[in-house]
């Protein structure tokens, strides 16, 4: 079992390709099978343009997330660092900036969001990291999310809490 487990699969996966939404872009009927196990397929999930198999069905996918968890973990464990010692968050000085002022180009906070954000870019190798990953690849959307639950463990706070989380990450699942 992972050290993440209370992540909702969803969240550790980037959207499906739907083959409905293609078709509907003028590419077409579409009736695809899935590389690896030839099972026809609504939905899959890109890889690595460079990969033998461009894209996976749900299925296959999910046979082999537990090893690219396990190797994402291990990659962020030796890799994720904070580069220079971090401030503290002080909620006495806590600023939010309105709706009006964040339209209007005037978008200076001082929260706990803004404060975490500022954290993972600016005091550790967070962005570095995320260079090469593709976010389009299934892959690199996981190592993205471990990456990200690392250095928040490293900054001492538990991403579960960010009440942005499913925001930012809101995919279906299916099967």
């Amino acid at each position: 079992m992972s050290e993440y487990d209370w992540i909702p699969i969803h969240l550790l996966l980037p959207p499906e390709v739907v083959l409905e939404e293609m078709e509907e872009e003028g590419e077409g009927e579409l009736t695809v099978r899935c590389p690896v196990c030839t099972r026809e397929v609504d939905g899959v999930y890109a890889c690595d343009a460079e990969e033998a198999v461009p894209y996976r069905c749900p299925v296959c996918v999910l046979k082999l997330l537990p090893e690219v968890i396990a190797e994402a973990q291990e990659f962020a464990r030796v890799h994720c660092q904070i580069t220079r010692p971090t401030p503290q968050y002080d909620p006495e000085l806590e600023i939010k900036c309105t709706p009006e002022e964040y339209a209007a180009g005037n978008r200076e906070s001082y929260s706990r969001k803004a404060f975490r954000n500022a954290l993972r870019h600016e005091y550790t190798n967070y962005d570095d990291l995320l260079k090469s990953l593709d976010r389009n690849d299934w892959v690199d959307w996981v190592y993205y999310r471990v990456i990200r639950l690392r250095v928040a463990e490293l900054l001492g706070y538990d991403e579960a809490e960010d009440p942005d989380l499913d925001d930012q990450f809101d995919v279906p699942f299916s099967t």
